[in-house]
């Protein structure tokens, strides 16, 4: 049997440590080391090994991803033998000495996995039955209604000291719980310099996740990343516990997305028609590739702004712009040269203005429904994002069309709830739940269903507490999905002999733009009105009340440089958030560069999202800073090792061997 806790000894600390299990599990217990050294039980060569189903009965066809699930499990951990050196050392483990390798005379080489269904309240309270249909037994693919939110993603992990057991067993309800137990199980493997092992034997691992919804964002559209790079991608998340697969596809700046609908979409709106588009059958690969690793993909179509491609292929989907148009085309485009330039005629525009480009409110309608009806066919998650930020009135007023519109719902605020309002119900025909960013709180008259989701990316007070200032201060703006803050721009005034102080059109212009942002982004401070008090009511607290549920990715942008990953660490997720994302976008990152943008600080968010509350806040003490920054430097130097992964260690020395060469 194992010990009851590590918690109290500093024998079992020194395990903790060499261990470095990230994120940290709900429960762990081990052998305590004695006389300073940590006691090693050795596995077997990687070609001995071999996995046992104890009832396959409950399978159902899943017996070819949990197949899968070891072979990867296998390939990882023996991805380094380097001889006589350690898989990883830093300065601190340099100052003890740590091996006691057990003598497999005595104790079997572990070279089984045994993996049995059980009763959910056997792991995590509840007491419900194995659920029986998880995969489809003629594909051999995980079903996409199991693994969606609120998916049961326990397991157990034990290994005994016995000398005729030579197993570790894992126990979990579903499928996904048995690849999340896989993950744990490959970085409980260390290689000393002479053997795999495993730290700490006997031990017992008992785990679930805090939050139901982790994910990561990639856009895909201002850089557009190769196949390989988005399984590498997925490859790191599943290490880390991770479970959403935000793919941010498409967005003004390129469409590389392929419809079989509307080709013209991918062949005039994407880079290049045929070197930087994704076609379908990729994309379903890409799905089932994810769904392996229990990761579901969540595409984004962001409307109705952020839409300037769409309008390459069919115009009269995008509103007539000429001030913002007419730049777009002096740029031109020849799609038919061979990759090695930015051929798209957007490519050019600066960042703002291609976002003032927008649907066309009442023409885009009828194509979209054609169009999304696509996309749920395509992509078998529950949930699609629609975005809805960011809508620019500009354009729409230099549309004569759409300004009569908005002319009659007297705001493009309301206009944008219209639109919104009839695109609802195409969603609830297809089974469908929509996720939208924190602007389409603000809409008024839009009736959410049950299930939908809002991502809240702005300014961080309006998540907390009512009893604070929110007003928007118009000095300092949140600019866009970058982050980046703007300083109110001086008006430009002209003195006229009159004595009356005018504006010159250009600052006209500035003043029209910075009136129609903060219409459409003015939701942080609304009034309710309680018991005949007005009291100011958080943007959060409107989500509640109108059915939707809240994710966090205000503070998890990576493209904020200068939010360090132990900044990270700090920040608070509330429980009333079914979870949190991180959003790389891209434009400043591409596949030279995205491994270190992503993963440099994605463990820390997976920790606070998976981990328990308590176990986070003793790992933010002064004193824990060091250990927590060994434990982090061994996950990254696992993602190098056993992923391919190019991330920067944040260790200021130490060694972490390069992997020998596999491909999962």
């Amino acid at each position: 049997k194992c010990p009851t806790s590590i918690l109290d000894s500093m024998s079992a600390s020194a395990c903790e440590e060499q261990l470095s299990l990230w994120p940290q599990p709900v429960a762990l217990q081990v052998n305590p080391s004695s006389n300073n050294q940590i006691p090693v039980r050795q596995i077997a060569t990687k070609e001995k090994w071999h996995m046992l189903l104890q009832d396959t009965s409950v399978l159902q066809g899943c017996e070819q991803v949990i197949e899968r699930a070891f072979q990867r499990f296998l390939g990882r951990v023996f991805a380094f033998n380097e001889h006589n050196v350690p898989d990883y050392t830093a300065t601190q483990f340099l100052q003890k000495p740590f091996w006691n390798i057990l003598d497999s005379s005595t104790l079997k080489a572990i070279d089984t996995v045994s993996i049995s269904f059980v009763a959910e309240a056997d792991i995590s309270g509840n007491d419900n039955k194995a659920n029986s249909n998880q995969c489809n037994a003629t594909t051999g693919k995980i079903l996409s209604q199991i693994n969606r939110l609120g998916i049961d993603e326990s397991y157990e992990i034990s290994i005994l000291e016995n000398q005729s057991n030579n197993e570790i067993n894992i126990f979990a309800k579903t499928v996904i719980g048995v690849i999340r137990a896989f993950s744990r199980l490959s970085q409980l493997v260390t290689w000393t310099g002479g053997i795999h092992g495993i730290p700490c034997t006997p031990l017992r691992i008992t785990d679930y996740p805090r939050f139901a919804w982790r994910g990561l964002m990639v856009d895909t559209s201002r850089h557009y990343f190769p196949l390989a790079t988005l399984r590498r991608i997925l490859n790191g998340m599943e290490l880390l516990h991770l479970n959403v697969f935000h793919w941010h596809i498409v967005d003004a700046q390129s469409f590389p997305f392929q419809s079989l609908k509307y080709p013209l979409l991918s062949e005039k709106g994407a880079f290049h028609r045929k070197f930087a588009v994704y076609n379908q059958a990729d994309i379903t690969d890409l799905i089932h590739f994810a769904a392996d690793r229990g990761i579901r993909v969540v595409p984004e179509f962001d409307i109705p702004a952020h839409t300037a491609s769409w309008g390459l292929g069919y115009p009269d989907l995008t509103v007539n712009c000429p001030h913002v148009s007419g730049e777009k085309e002096a740029l031109g485009a020849d799609m038919d040269h061979m990759p090695g330039t930015v051929y798209s005629p957007l490519a050019g525009m600066l960042e703002k203005e291609i976002d003032k480009i927008a649907l066309h409110p009442t023409n885009a309608v009828t194509f979209l429904s054609t169009f999304l009806t696509e996309v749920f066919e395509l992509f078998p998650d529950e949930y699609i994002h629609l975005g809805g930020d960011e809508v620019n009135a500009i354009c729409w007023k230099e549309d004569s069309d759409v300004a009569k519109a908005m002319g009659r719902v007297r705001s493009s605020t309301k206009l944008h709830g219209e639109f919104t309002t009839q695109i609802l119900p195409l969603l609830l025909k297809h089974g469908k739940h929509a996720i939208f960013w924190d602007e389409a709180v603000s809409l008024q008259n839009v009736p959410f269903p049950l299930g939908t989701i809002i991502q809240f990316w702005r300014n961080q007070n309006m998540l907390r507490g009512a009893n604070r200032s929110h007003e928007v201060k118009p000095k300092a703006q949140i600019d866009n999905h970058s982050g980046k803050r703007r300083q109110r721009p001086q008006q430009d005034k002209r003195q006229h002999k009159d004595g009356v102080t005018k504006l010159t059109a250009a600052a006209q212009k500035k003043q029209e733009e910075q009136k129609a942002y903060l219409e459409a982004t003015q939701q942080t401070m609304l009034l309710k009105q309680n018991g005949g008090v007005k009291s100011k009511v958080l943007e959060y607290d409107l989500a509640q009340e109108t059915n939707a549920k809240p994710i966090l990715s205000r503070p998890f942008y990576l493209d904020h440089l200068s939010n360090d990953w132990y900044k990270w660490y700090t920040e608070d997720i509330e429980s009333t958030f079914i979870g949190a994302e991180a959003c790389s976008w891209s434009e400043n990152a591409n596949d030279n560069n995205v491994d270190e943008r992503i993963f440099g600080r994605l463990p820390v968010m997976a920790e606070l999202l998976w981990s328990p509350a308590t176990v986070v806040e003793t790992n933010r003490g002064d004193d824990r800073k060091s250990a927590l920054t060994v434990r982090l430097d061994r996950t990254l130097c696992r993602l190098r090792q056993r992923y391919e992964i190019s991330v920067a260690s944040v260790q200021t020395s130490g060694y972490c061997g390069s992997r020998n060469h596999y491909d999962p």
